[in-house]
């Protein structure tokens, strides 16, 4: 699957998921933006578990975490994943992890 184009105000340019679980696979993020936290995906939450196999984050942005921002004591998987070309204008050009996060 590929999803791309998307921009938001705010945190999680495709997906923001707060105390909640979530599991993608064999995907691709394109072109993904958001004004804050997570160009493509925003995870946060004590409850929040992510998994990601085989995933593809390519020309995301925000202001922090230009693909991923894993907040709030959220835990993220990530196994066979590829970053390309992401961008942040403060911290983590493709990921940021805050917090007690995992």
């Amino acid at each position: 699957d590929i999803i791309g184009g998307a921009m938001v105000e705010g945190d999680g340019g495709c997906i923001r998921a707060v105390n909640a679980s979530l599991s993608i696979s064999n995907s691709r993020f394109v072109s993904c933006s958001a004004s804050q936290l997570g160009g493509a995906l925003f995870l946060a939450g004590a409850r929040a578990r992510g998994s990601l196999q085989n995933v593809e984050f390519v020309r995301c942005s925000a202001m922090e975490g230009g693909a991923v921002a894993v907040s709030a004591g959220a835990e993220l998987s990530l196994s066979s994943c590829r970053m390309k070309e992401n961008a942040a204008a403060q911290d983590g050009g493709a990921v940021l992890v805050q917090g007690s996060s995992t």
